[in-house]
């Protein structure tokens, strides 16, 4: 029983079109535990995918930590506003390399935002589909925050009947084996 694993938290991002708007939410905890906290200022919501900048939230205080590796980027676009955005302010600055906190954040405390660009779309913002994973610390410090960009990939209808199929040839083979063994 003694298999215990590293504490991993993690902050997932999801941007998605959602009827005419751009709507980000954010949710997870953050281990800060890796992070240097090495400045502190008011922002609020907005992202320029060019260098890999999103901050979901309202407008807030807020601090940066720093270490933060991953993508230069997640798109072409520039830096756009939101339009609205509500709950802790939450982001992160590739290109300075930071991760940004609401002012006075405790390590592993629940975090939730959202974010609303009106009238506009993915694509129009310059943001590239796909999955961005920014990373900070090692083994029981490690943590990060994840960009999903875009719808989820789910399975076509016309892929469903192969998929029976196949869970039908594995029970038939399963069967197989059980009465070979009596």
């Amino acid at each position: 029983l003694g298999l215990g694993g590293v504490a991993h938290a993690e902050f997932i991002i999801t941007v998605d079109q959602v009827g005419s708007d751009v709507v980000a939410t954010g949710s997870g905890t953050i281990n800060t535990n890796a992070l240097v906290l090495s400045s502190a200022g008011t922002a609020g919501p907005h992202v320029n995918p060019s260098n890999g900048t999103i901050y979901l939230g309202a407008l807030a205080a807020y601090e940066q930590g720093t270490s933060v590796s991953g993508p230069a980027n997640f798109g072409t676009g520039v830096k756009v506003s939101a339009s609205s955005g509500s709950g802790d302010l939450v982001g992160v600055n590739e290109a300075n390399s930071r991760l940004l906190l609401p002012a006075g954040y405790v390590s592993g405390a629940s975090l939730g935002d959202t974010a609303t660009w009106d009238n506009t779309t993915l694509s129009a913002i310059g943001f590239t589909l796909g999955t961005y994973i920014y990373t900070w610390g090692s083994g029981a410090t490690a943590d990060s925050l994840v960009v999903d960009v875009g719808p989820v990939a789910t399975p076509e209808p016309a892929s469903l009947p192969v998929l029976g199929f196949g869970v039908f040839a594995l029970g038939l083979l399963w069967r197989k084996r059980g009465n070979a063994t009596l």
